[in-house]
């Protein structure tokens, strides 16, 4: 039950609800491209990120413990880096 003056803040879910989605994955992309522009080793960065999204799509679909570490080890193995790298890297692009 909700008391008044209890809780410091809420918290909403607006992944693509509160905004236009697709606008925003196309922002990014550019980003993302005028980032590889000076070097192309960076393309393997959109290659790392579609992995995490499709992976992270495909594990949101089943119940399955661990969800929170499993979205980077998962695609981080298929991919051959450390969940780490992967982690840094989906918070730098996405969580920003």
């Amino acid at each position: 039950m909700f008391e008044a003056g209890r809780w410091n803040a809420v918290v909403f879910d607006v992944d693509g609800t509160l905004y236009d989605q697709g606008r925003m994955r196309r922002r990014m992309l550019a980003d993302l491209l005028r980032h590889a522009v000076g070097d192309p080793r960076r393309l393997g960065l959109l290659r790392r990120l579609q992995a995490f999204r499709r992976r992270r799509e495909a594990i949101s679909e089943e119940e399955l413990e661990g969800v929170r570490r499993l979205q980077y080890e998962l695609p981080a193995a298929e991919l051959g880096i450390a969940p780490e790298r992967l982690r840094a890297e989906v918070e730098e692009w996405m969580g920003r």
